[in-house]
């Protein structure tokens, strides 16, 4: 009898719990795009990318979903370009103080690696103060499960570049 309950315990012990259990840590690796004419890829180095997991920088994602629905071509411009330069000053700050599962920069070619505990969701930003570029930022939502290339559309959609 000792010795079944030992064969037992031995075959549940032999199963590989690795197999089961999720990565450590999730590696995403980004290219931060944009483009001078549209359909022709310029890389954007040197911005400043963080991931965030977005269940606890709720009202960082907010602020983001709020500076997206701003419009410069409006018949009183300067004041809709004061209204964005205000929210892109509070972004730069929430970016800093907003706990991050990972920040990092791209590299001249545009590359940037951040890797991070797996969560549920991420959000991944990038900007870069840019003296002939008003508001030069960008993010990305994604699954935060499992490692993954993309690219960071620092156009926001003005280059054309397909989704990925």
């Amino acid at each position: 009898m000792l010795g079944v309950g030992l064969l037992v315990v031995a075959a549940g012990l032999s199963r590989n719990p690795v197999e089961a259990s999720p990565p450590r840590s999730v590696t995403f690796i980004g290219t931060a795009e944009d483009c001078q004419v549209v359909g022709k890829v310029l890389f954007a180095g040197h911005v400043h990318v963080s991931a965030f997991q977005v269940s606890k920088a709720r009202a960082l994602k907010a602020h983001l979903d709020s500076m997206a629905l701003i419009r410069l071509d409006v018949p009183d411009e300067h004041a809709a370009f004061v209204h964005m330069d205000s929210m892109y000053v509070k972004l730069e700050s929430m970016l800093a103080g907003t706990k991050a599962l990972a920040r990092g920069t791209s590299a001249v070619n545009g590359t940037f690696t951040l890797t991070f505990p797996p969560v549920d969701s991420v959000l991944v930003v990038g900007y870069q103060p840019q003296e002939d570029q008003d508001f030069y930022y960008s993010s990305k939502v994604m699954t935060g499960q499992a490692s993954r290339s993309f690219v960071l559309d620092m156009s926001r959609g003005g280059c054309g570049f397909p989704p990925s």
